[in-house]
């Protein structure tokens, strides 16, 4: 007796859907870390990618009358820190590390306290890399290290060629990296996934406010986005705050779109 042959397994379905989707890269999939700043919903993928390379341009100031008068900046250092300890409290690691790399960039000990989870004081290993070379010898190597979770770094005159190899270094071994730059390289080339403009906000009370501005993110075509945060001092967390500037009415930004 012979029986009825069966069709032959069709396995075309499953494979396209695969190559489909890591064509795709479909955001619920990509390792995302939550900013905890209240303006995930607004981010493309709800967050900052990891393996990725996040710009940050911070505060100008000038001294006129001092014994060196020039152009001087500083890094938005709250929320470099903030970013920091985020990335650690979700580590998997207990040897995990933040490299925190240039002088200018590393925040006070008393800042990094944190009253629950790891200590990001204990877990912080503090590079002092003077000229731009030294600092993209020192972030790269940390960046492929893979025992650090996430590297911070004065980024100032890092050209296109030094971001592309600290992007390609980030992933490799899946960490993020925070570079904070001068406000005067806004035009400079850069390979980074996102860039940001901190500035400071007026506040009607003793709470801190600062404007945060997405200038570019990789994937999107929407133009720039602006949100006012505002930090309470005691516990140490953000909320979003009504943009004054925003004139449609809205107290938050509308979500911004993947394009392509």
């Amino acid at each position: 007796m012979v029986g009825k042959m069966k069709s032959p397994p069709n396995p075309a379905p499953a494979g396209l859907d695969e190559l489909r989707r890591l064509c795709r890269q479909d955001p619920a999939e990509v390792s995302v870390l939550p900013t905890g700043l209240g303006i995930d919903p607004d981010l493309p993928h709800a967050g900052l990618l990891r393996g990725r390379v996040h710009e940050w341009l911070g505060l100008e100031s000038s001294d006129t009358a001092g014994p060196n008068p020039g152009r001087f900046w500083s890094p938005p250092s709250t929320l470099l820190v903030h970013l920091a300890q985020a990335a650690l409290h979700q580590a998997d690691n207990a040897q995990a590390r933040l490299v925190w790399v240039g002088r200018e960039i590393w925040p006070y000990p008393s800042v990094l306290a944190a009253p629950q989870g790891n200590d990001p004081l204990s877990c912080s290993l503090f590079v002092d890399a003077t000229s731009p070379a030294q600092r993209l010898w020192a972030v790269d190597l940390a960046l492929r290290s893979r025992a650090a979770i996430a590297v911070i770094a004065n980024g100032a005159e890092l050209d296109l060629a030094s971001t592309r190899r600290l992007q390609l270094a980030a992933e490799a071994s899946g960490a993020i990296c925070f570079l904070a730059r001068p406000p005067w390289e806004r035009s400079v080339l850069s390979a980074s996934a996102t860039r940001w403009l901190v500035q400071t906000a007026p506040s009607p009370n003793r709470a801190r406010r600062w404007t945060v501005s997405l200038l570019r993110c990789k994937g999107s075509h929407e133009a720039t986005r602006l949100w006012t945060l505002e930090r309470d001092h005691a516990t140490r967390s953000f909320a979003l705050v009504p943009n004054l500037r925003d004139r449609s009415g809205q107290a938050t930004p509308a979500p911004i779109r993947l394009v392509g």
